[in-house]
């Protein structure tokens, strides 16, 4: 039997993705195709025009939108119903002035924040990995997906995995880099606290069969959760 390649749509009931939707109203949705975040981590660009947002009542008119409309993913126009939408990106609506930044909610959807004009033009990445190259040169890539390189002498005790980077997706280049440590600002991306955000005060080393842990402070509480569930971020984030 021939591969017919990868569905464009899934059934409802079975939606993996982070847009809140409708599961029994009707049996499909868009599926997410593979990109700059993973399946389970994100949501279609035209689930989230329809079902987040309520810009439109079906696919006919969110493919019209992408289509005549500037709708823009990190300052990236996508006419892409499909496109994966994930935490941090920056959603821009042109035509109408709006713009919008990922968060999470307490169950781990979507939730979009409209941001005020002369917002910063940035995303929020870490940095996933590092990878020492040929000619003393090192290639440092972030969550989204951009690589840079550097000569091994300047990024010495820099760059290191899980540091946060902030990322300018105008001039494409990193802008800041925020260290992964005592005092830095972090959010939860995952786990039974997601949602939340504070200030690390302890790093907790793993140990055979126990994944390194953090404890945070923020809000009047203090929390403990598995390091690779945070992502570091600005102090006015």
């Amino acid at each position: 039997m021939a591969n017919k390649g990868h569905s464009i749509v899934e059934k409802r009931i079975s939606y993996q993705g982070t847009g809140r939707i409708l599961k029994k109203t009707h049996v499909w949705v868009l599926s997410t195709e593979p990109g700059p975040h993973a399946k389970t981590k994100s949501a279609p660009l035209g689930v989230i025009l329809r079902d987040v947002l309520k810009f439109a009542d079906n696919a006919r008119e969110v493919k019209y939108i992408l289509t005549n409309k500037v709708v823009c993913v990190n300052s990236n126009r996508i006419k892409n119903s499909r496109f994966p939408v994930g935490i941090f990106d920056v959603l821009e609506l042109k035509d109408s002035g709006k713009s919008y930044r990922v968060f999470y909610d307490s169950k781990g959807y979507i939730n979009l924040k409209e941001l005020e004009k002369g917002y910063k033009k940035v995303r929020y990445s870490i940095i996933s990995k590092k990878t020492v190259l040929k000619k003393n040169r090192i290639q440092v890539s972030l969550d989204n997906g951009y690589n840079f390189l550097f000569d091994v002498k300047d990024a010495k005790g820099k760059y290191n995995l899980r540091d946060g980077a902030v990322f300018d997706y105008e001039k494409k280049k990193v802008v800041d880099i925020i260290p992964f440590a005592k005092g830095t600002t972090v959010y939860i991306i995952a786990g039974p606290h997601i949602s939340k955000s504070g200030t690390i005060k302890e790093i907790i080393k793993g140990a055979l069969g126990k994944r390194p842990e953090v404890v945070i402070e923020g809000n009047n509480e203090t929390l403990r959760t598995v390091s690779d569930y945070v992502h570091v971020v600005p102090n006015d984030f």
